[in-house]
């Protein structure tokens, strides 16, 4: 059973919005130009849609007892606007917009052991976005946002500055930026400190 008042004291921290939390990169910065080096990134892309999974777990401790709230969520967005534009490394976004439905699985378990598995729906997204960043490409299948990019908008439209690594492949005349994130950070109560572990990838996909 949970201990008294558990449920009070262990209210659900709020999963970070997952176009937020690229504290981690996926590539490392090297001596690699800013520009396209020879591969056809270079120009203007719609933006078609994309697709993110999210696995966030917080664990506290009460006493000898281990508590654990995994949340597991995906999404692929609806309504998609927008392009981005990628030249002489300044990319510019242009009116990005979507719409998404988040399912979410939250499961909480007491020292291993499964307690209760809720699933909820929520309705999100972001309106449209504008602005420039700066990026660099990495080898031939990878960007380096030194100060944030497009994967790092919020749900406001408010540009986060964090440093960002991603991924890109061509499938004809399709782009495909995929970003990995692990993030881990402490958080909790007055009195009850937490952890909290996200990992999640987000895949973006934009036509030429």
């Amino acid at each position: 059973m949970w201990p008294p008042n558990l449920q009070n004291m262990r209210k659900k921290l709020p999963l970070l919005p997952i176009l937020l939390v690229l504290a981690s990169v996926s590539c490392k910065k090297s001596n690699s130009g800013s520009g396209s080096s020879g591969n056809s990134l270079s120009g203007t892309w719609g933006f078609i849609y994309m697709t993110a999974h999210t696995n966030s777990a917080v664990d506290q401790s009460f006493g000898a007892d281990e508590y654990t709230d995994l949340t597991i969520s995906d999404f692929t967005t609806t309504h998609n606007t927008g392009t981005i534009a990628f030249n002489n490394g300044v990319e510019k976004e242009s009116n990005v917009s979507y719409e998404s439905s988040t399912l979410s699985e939250d499961s909480s378990y007491e020292d291993g052991q499964l307690l209760v598995t809720t699933r909820s729906l929520d309705e999100g997204g972001i309106p449209p976005t504008s602005g420039s960043v700066k990026y660099q490409v990495i080898g031939s299948d990878s960007l380096y946002y030194p100060a944030g990019g497009f994967f790092t908008v919020d749900g406001s439209g408010v540009s986060q500055t964090t440093p960002v690594g991603s991924k890109f492949t061509f499938h004809g005349d399709t782009l495909v930026i995929m970003t990995t994130i692990h993030q881990v950070t402490d958080q909790g109560y007055p009195g009850q400190p937490a952890t909290q572990t996200i990992d999640a990838t987000a895949t973006a996909y934009f036509l030429r």
